[in-house]
């Protein structure tokens, strides 16, 4: 049997299974709102939704660093070069 979720459900489940130490608090603006978030809870996302949900997030967080780090050399009064030494060493640690 195959179980729709919202986008909401989804994040919400993934993120309850991803550690057992998180506390989410989600806003919410009416009790249906409010029932959706807590049908969460009961939803059992498949591993391999796990995994590319996962890979979404490592690489959208990888992209971040980047990002930081050109404009943390720019802001330093780098030039391109240096953004790229700066990028290149934080890509091979």
């Amino acid at each position: 049997m195959t179980r729709r979720a919202t986008l909401s459900q989804v994040a919400l489940a993934w993120l309850l299974r991803r550690a057992s130490n998180i506390l989410l608090i989600p806003g919410t603006s009416s009790v249906a709102h409010l029932g959706e978030n807590l049908a969460s809870a009961d939803l059992n996302l498949p591993d391999d939704a796990v995994t590319a949900l996962n890979g979404i997030v490592d690489s959208v967080r990888k992209d971040s660093v980047r990002e930081a780090t050109t404009q943390s050399a720019i802001r330093a009064g780098g030039r391109k070069e240096k953004a790229m030494t700066l990028i290149q060493n934080e890509a091979s640690s």
